[in-house]
C-alpha cells in the first residue's frame, strides 16, 4: 500500500514538471475529437469532428452523427444545420458541455494518474467533475461526470498547436433563427 501511494506521489510530482500549467494545454489548438458517452458495457459515439480552440472560443466541425457546425463565442453558442441550411443563435444561457469545459474561468488542480492530469474546479451545477490528461505534454482527453452521474470521454487525436481565427458569418441562403 505504502510503495503505491510513494510511486503516485513520484509520477505527480514529475507531471507537473513536465506540464506546470494547464494554461500550456489550451493553447491555441486543433485536433480530431470523438466525444463517447461512458456506458456500463461499452461507450456509445456521441459526435466525431474537427475542433480548433483559442481564447475560450472553439469551432466544432462535426462528421457524425450529422452535418454540423457549432462556434462557442464568447457569449453565444451558434448552431449551422448545412442539412436544413439554418442557422441557430443561443445567447447567453445556453448549456453545451464544450463550452463549460473550456470556460477559461475554471481553475485546474493536479491530480494524481499515470499521464499528467488535472481536475477543474467547476461552479456549475451540471457538472459534477472535468479531468483532464495530458500524453508527451499534449491535451489527450478529459472525461466529464454531470450531475446525473452520466460520464462523458472527450478525445483528441492529431492535435496541433495552431493559431485559428474564430468568428462567425452565416452563410447566404441560410435561415437564422434567435433563441434569446
Amino acid at each position: 500500500m505504502v510503495p503505491e501511494k510513494f510511486y503516485s506521489l513520484l509520477i505527480l510530482v514529475f507531471s507537473l514538471e513536465m506540464v506546470s500549467d494547464i494554461n500550456e494545454l489550451f493553447q491555441p489548438f486543433t485536433a480530431e475529437i470523438d466525444i463517447e458517452k461512458k456506458e456500463y458495457y461499452s461507450n456509445q459515439s456521441i459526435s466525431q469532428g474537427l475542433i480548433s480552440f483559442q481564447d475560450s472560443k472553439f469551432i466544432y466541425h462535426l462528421n457524425a452523427p450529422i452535418n454540423q457546425t457549432i462556434y462557442g463565442l464568447k457569449d453565444q453558442l451558434i448552431v449551422q444545420d448545412n442539412d436544413f441550411k439554418q442557422v441557430m443563435i443561443y445567447n447567453n444561457n445556453y448549456n453545451f458541455l464544450l463550452s463549460k469545459v473550456f470556460d477559461s474561468e475554471l481553475t485546474y488542480a493536479p491530480i494524481s494518474c499515470p499521464e499528467i492530469c488535472f481536475q477543474a474546479i467547476i461552479n456549475d451545477e451540471s457538472i459534477k467533475t472535468s479531468t483532464v490528461s495530458a500524453v508527451n505534454n499534449k491535451l489527450a482527453s478529459m472525461q466529464i461526470v454531470d450531475n446525473q452521474n452520466q460520464v462523458f470521454l472527450i478525445k483528441f487525436s492529431n492535435l496541433v498547436y495552431e493559431s485559428t481565427n474564430i468568428n462567425y458569418v452565416a452563410p447566404n441562403g441560410y435561415q437564422v433563427i434567435r433563441n434569446d
